[in-house]
């Protein structure tokens, strides 16, 4: 199966699951306290997480993943971000209105990400996207005023605290994007980080646990077995293959689920002020859409213009069994290729002097498989007569060798400001 198929395969599936994410949340905040919950789902998801890194023979990566302190450290504040505080915001705020209200507002977090990324990765930010947070905002403005023109609001502070959770995921998906590490090992730190972040949240409030009853344990195990674990594998795989404003509106309809999976579950009654805001949401979502191609467009710094487009090709390699590979991105780095109109030779620089490794979708020397081929082809748009140079290592140096390596065949290009792709 190819891998962009295994992709959108494991999108349909995550669909499925965030669908079910604010509902399971409303079930189980119905019959014990948000923290209660929140422990019993992080303590069975970091144990699922941690036997799933087992099972997939990548305990080795997690222990050089602690050897890294700042690699390490940035994901333990992207997992407290993205798990524990995004969630407890979540949680309470589904308590406080109703799971469709939320999952509505929870989608706002693609255009928070797209004005992080100018900030942080180096996206440009195009104009129609503030156009898209304006509507994404009304659609919010709407639902806090029941459908009404007027500036009447109801359940403002709940809203907000919607809003929070949306603002926290965006962040640490920002810091999740800036990292290659090995996706199993991230869950695991996501998943362990949350739960101690938990447990102090517990001690500092002197929180009393109460007996569960079958929604309050079939609400955990869901939240804790599938969501912060399986679910978050499949969309982590996913947001590193693909572009991360792409991969993140492919979740359109995760609102209409909720809306089925709510009033058929809690009986959450439907009103037709969510059609609105749904209207002005998935508007802004398309909107954004239309900025999110195969690959984002990157500024890198003027001393290194080429006038050439670069891609980032990192994606390509989420999965791949080359160590060398696997070392190189772990310590922070990325693939960075170029399409070119020839043949290329890799051994016309010497990739000692950058610290790389160095090859061509043509010259491979068995660093990437069929599978891997495939994928930078279509991603990068080459066709058979077209040939990829492949640079993976630290990013300034990758991009340094593409620059010589143009510089030493004497391409000449059309001049255009020079954007690197990702």
């Amino acid at each position: 199966m190819r891998m962009k198929t295994k992709g959108y395969i494991l999108i349909t599936l995550a669909v499925i699951e965030l669908s079910l994410l604010t509902v399971v949340s409303g079930l189980g905040v119905a019959n014990i306290s948000v923290l209660q919950l929140l422990f019993y789902s992080f303590l069975t998801s970091t144990a699922v997480s941690f036997l799933a890194l087992l099972a997939s023979k990548r305990l080795r990566l997690l222990l050089n993943l602690f050897a890294n302190k700042k690699a390490f450290s940035v994901l333990v504040i992207a997992g407290i971000l993205n798990y524990a505080v995004a969630q407890l915001f979540l949680t309470i705020a589904v308590k406080g209105t109703n799971p469709i209200v939320v999952s509505l507002i929870l989608k706002l977090w693609p255009i928070f990400l797209a004005l992080m990324l100018p900030f942080t990765l180096k996206i440009k930010l195009h104009k129609g996207q503030f156009v898209a947070l304006l509507l994404g905002f009304m659609g919010i403005y709407f639902l806090a005023t029941h459908g009404s023109i007027m500036p009447k609001l109801f359940g403002i502070f709940f809203i907000g605290i919607g809003i929070l959770s949306t603002l926290s995921t965006a962040s640490s998906n920002v810091l999740i994007r800036s990292q290659n590490q090995d996706v199993f090992s991230e869950v695991f730190i996501f998943n362990a980080s949350s739960l101690l972040f938990v447990v102090l949240l517990i001690l500092i409030f002197n929180v009393h646990f109460t007996p569960m009853n079958s929604y309050a344990i079939i609400s955990f195990l869901f939240l804790g077995g599938i969501s912060y674990s399986l679910g978050a594998l499949m969309f982590f795989y996913t947001f590193r293959m693909f572009d991360p404003l792409l991969m993140s509106n492919a979740t359109y309809a995760t609102p209409i689920l909720t809306i089925i999976f709510s009033n058929l579950i809690l009986g959450t009654k439907f009103y037709m002020y969510y059609a609105y805001s749904f209207a002005l949401i998935i508007t802004a979502l398309i909107i954004q859409q239309h900025y999110a191609s195969k690959a984002p467009t990157y500024v890198t710094n003027k001393h290194k213009q080429t006038m050439m487009p670069i891609f980032d090709l990192s994606g390509a390699f989420v999965n791949t069994k080359n160590s060398e590979i696997i070392n190189a991105i772990g310590r922070s780095g990325r693939a960075l290729g170029v399409k070119l109109s020839t043949e290329l030779n890799p051994d016309l620089i010497d990739a000692g002097k950058y610290g790389c490794i160095i090859f061509t979708t043509k010259h491979h020397k068995g660093y990437v498989s069929p599978e891997e081929l495939e994928f930078i082809e279509e991603i990068i748009g080459a066709n058979e007569n077209d040939d990829v140079l492949v640079c993976v290592g630290k990013q300034e140096m990758a991009e340094q060798a593409i620059k010589d390596y143009i510089e030493k065949i004497n391409i000449n290009v059309p001049s255009s400001e020079y954007t690197m792709h990702l």
